[in-house]
């Protein structure tokens, strides 16, 4: 099972949670508790106790990985702004935490309600089997990303320096970390179809004389209440694997963890680069009009 949970954390933190191939099966018993108010039904809460129960269950088994990605993003300096507002920055952090494990199977065994503070607290313990990942990743195969710069304007193109170990097969999705809103991943590379590129040797992508150009905000103002801001953070996001592996022009957060679930650890590496983006003055009044 793959869990995908995106929440704030000053301007965007998401939690990702990655399954892989799995083998050795570990039986174990947790609790998990959520406490309530009155605007919480008994249903909801105890709802929540079991899935806070449940990864409870996947950590106490293999553990958890969390990596912090920082980016502190500032906006540009204009003559007609003075040296507090030039110097305003905000700090976009994106939190990976990765589960390594898949819950087969969850017997709730006893629920109980009980009074807490004010409010009330549901209990509810349940027995567990947790499937271990199948091997470890081979660190004989990976690749090294480098992007040609942090930050970009709007129209500006990105260049990556990929390194590779061994041969491999590289996909490199776009994706940015909207706060509560699951944006989708776009795939940049390959361009004009799905099986991702054979990397032999290290070398600059885009080539042939592709570009990738740094579009505008991700969300359409005119569909959401979103108001495009002047800068913001973005992801390039590398999926590495030892066969080629197809994927869509856009996939969800979910369906992304769900398609590295079927790949052997040993056979895939992925990872992200976190990159800012400068919205140019005209266009932001443009897109506003």
């Amino acid at each position: 099972m793959v869990i995908f949970l995106i929440r704030s954390f000053m301007t965007a933190v998401t939690g990702l949670f990655l399954a892989s191939v799995v083998c050795a099966q570990v039986s174990v018993e947790v609790s998990g508790t959520h406490r309530f108010g009155p605007e919480t039904s008994e249903a909801e809460a105890c709802r929540l106790a079991t899935d806070r129960a449940k990864r409870l269950a996947i950590e106490r088994v293999v553990g958890e990985t969390v990596r912090a990605d920082r980016l502190l993003v500032c906006k540009e300096g204009s003559g007609d702004t003075s040296p507090a507002q030039r110097s305003g920055c905000r700090l976009s952090q994106t939190l990976w935490s990765a589960l390594s494990g898949s819950l087969l199977e969850a017997r709730v065994t006893q629920t109980t309600i009980t009074p807490y503070l004010g409010g009330r607290a549901c209990n509810v313990t349940l027995e567990a089997v947790v499937a271990k990942p199948n091997g470890e990743p081979d660190p004989d195969f990976d690749l090294q990303v480098t992007l040609d710069r942090p930050i970009y304007r709007i129209g500006e193109a990105i260049q990556l320096t990929v390194a590779p170990t061994q041969s491999g097969y590289l996909t490199v999705f776009n994706w940015a970390p909207l706060g509560q809103t699951t944006a989708p991943l776009i795939r940049l590379l390959p361009v004009d179809t799905g099986l991702p590129l054979a990397i032999r040797a290290k070398q600059v992508l885009p080539r042939d004389g592709t570009q990738l150009l740094i579009g505008g905000f991700p969300i359409d103002p005119s569909e959401s209440s979103w108001i495009p801001p002047d800068t913001w953070a973005e992801y390039l996001i590398a999926v590495y694997t030892r066969e080629p592996l197809q994927w869509p022009d856009q996939i969800s957060l979910s369906d992304f963890g769900r398609k590295l679930h079927e790949i052997p650890r040993r056979d895939i590496r992925w990872q992200s680069h976190i990159f800012q983006v400068i919205q140019k003055p005209q266009l932001k009044k443009e897109v506003l009009q």
